[in-house]
């Protein structure tokens, strides 16, 4: 059977080092530094999401980014969970795996997956998601006022 994305097997080795990674970028995560507060933060997490889709490939970079965020969020305490960001991190892990697994480490590489994946991040689907959340929002907003100038809500 041929397949468009090339998966690595899911061994206990293989299993225990992205769960390894996983706590790794969720504790070097606790040391970014907000530029703008939820909009634009530094943080050196892309290294280790670099090494998740090296080690991982598409597939298994998808889901485990999406763990990373779900745990993150929910450990923080903030309350500000939102599946479509969540959604937006196992994309960018299904693009790390597509550029970095099984490649070399040459400069071409790194230049063409991290331009592709800052273009995928800041120019298309975060705004999309971000129109997204928002209509749906305003959807329910205007639904319920609707209901309350009926005097049902």
């Amino acid at each position: 059977m041929n397949t468009m994305f090339k998966s690595p097997k899911l061994s206990p080795q293989r299993l225990v080092t992205l769960a390894m990674l996983i706590a790794l970028a969720f504790a070097i995560g606790k040391f970014s530094i907000p530029i703008i507060p939820q909009q634009l933060i530094i943080s050196p997490t892309f290294i280790v999401n670099v090494m998740i889709g090296m080690i991982g490939g598409p597939i298994w970079s998808f889901i485990s980014l999406a763990i990373l965020d779900v745990v993150d969020n929910l450990s923080s305490g903030a309350g500000n969970f939102i599946i479509w960001w969540t959604l937006l991190k196992a994309i960018q892990g299904f693009f790390y795996g597509l550029f970095f697994y099984q490649k070399s480490l040459n400069w071409a590489n790194k230049k063409t997956g991290c331009t592709l994946l800052w273009l995928q991040q800041s120019l298309c689907l975060s705004e999309a998601l971000s129109s997204l959340h928002c209509s749906s929002r305003f959807t329910m907003v205007s639904h319920f006022g609707h209901n309350l100038q009926q005097g049902v809500g």
